[in-house]
């Protein structure tokens, strides 16, 4: 029945499609036929990381792992928009800044690569600038989140798209969850399925490899995301609430349920949205009071004020996410043959 009444709400919302779609498309054209103009920064290789979805399909795991395979061959920098700050322009991100003045993602990046230099910028050309400038010996920029801003051509675009709702299944808002057209595939140079069951099979990996290819030429590879949840007790019958500020609560809720732990509470926020402390402190003393752990992920962690996690630390699990992609040495290959070009 919930099947039927969402293909309904999604029919309705059609008429609602059409001129997102032309305004989209006029800006795609408008860029092809360079009179909108795409620069491809000299001096410095780039790497896109984006979707065509809004979030969800796990960019940022995706750029550290990027950090992790090409570290030792490159001199990298990340560079974000800094979705959701409080702040405006070029700022470099520090591990003990504010995650509202630099956002939540590129402070969880940083925090985890405190050698590596993390940007943010509205504006990726005088981001990309500034950091060529302030580290001279940098080669490679990594651009989170960047498909959709054509002003930078980068030397390799990698598109994110989930097993669960590939982009080709999917429908421009608001009937969907795209934010841009299925047609942008074809111009990116790898296609990664995230959020692939660890039990998938053969035949649906093909079939979907099948149908993407109708509008890409990319090669495709899954990618299983492993969940661990560090600093808590076995969780046979351990009972938690689950805090979540991402896209996809449901699958962290379930990746929660898979680990054997019991879900009692669930706290859903919008994807980035601030908590403020006394939020906090009521999601963390209501813990205490009916013995649950707090579970969070990083991308929680990084806006948990630091007095209230020491205090309430012995409460506490975090949600790591190893991202593991099938033929890694294939796909780091392509990606090293295209910034070699």
């Amino acid at each position: 029945m919930s099947a039927i009444i969402f293909s309904i709400k999604r029919i309705l919302l059609i008429p609602l499609v059409l001129p997102i779609y032309l305004v989209i498309k006029i800006r795609h054209i408008l860029f092809n036929l360079e009179i909108l103009l795409s620069e491809k920064p000299e001096e410095i290789r780039t790497i896109a990381v984006g979707n065509l979805s809004f979030g969800g399909t796990g960019k940022t795991p995706m750029v550290q792992l990027l950090i992790q395979l090409l570290s030792s061959e490159y001199q990298i920098a990340v560079l974000s928009r800094g979705y959701g700050r409080t702040t405006k322009g070029f700022r470099i991100v520090e591990p003990e800044d504010d995650y509202q003045d630099v956002g939540d993602e590129p402070l969880l990046i940083k925090q985890n690569f405190p050698d590596v230099p993390v940007a943010v910028c509205e504006d990726r050309l005088e981001g990309i600038r500034k950091l060529k400038g302030m580290y001279p010996d940098l080669n490679l920029i990594i651009l989170d989140d960047a498909l959709q801003h054509r002003k930078v051509h980068p030397d390799v675009s990698v598109l994110l798209t989930t097993w669960d709702k590939p982009y080709f299944s999917d429908c421009l808002f608001p009937a969907g969850t795209l934010r841009d057209l299925k047609e942008r595939a074809k111009n990116v140079d790898v296609t990664v399925i995230t959020k692939t069951p660890a039990d998938a099979s053969i035949q649906r990996k093909k079939a979907l490899q099948s149908i993407h290819s109708k509008y890409s030429g990319s090669p495709v590879f899954f990618c299983t995301f492993i969940n661990t949840i560090a600093a808590l007790p076995h969780p046979t019958h351990q009972k938690v609430a689950v805090v979540s500020t991402i896209a996809n609560p449901d699958q962290m809720v379930q990746s929660v349920r898979l680990l054997g732990f019991c879900v009692k509470k669930i706290y859903r926020f919008k994807d980035h949205q601030t908590i403020d402390p006394a939020k906090w402190i009521e999601i963390l003393e209501y813990c205490m009071r009916f013995n649950l752990f707090c579970i969070v992920t990083q991308k929680e962690k990084v806006k948990l004020p630091k007095e209230l996690y020491q205090a309430y630390r012995h409460l506490i699990g975090i949600l790591e996410i190893e991202f593991v992609i099938e033929n890694k040495t294939e796909f780091i290959n392509i990606i090293k043959k295209k910034l070699m070009q």
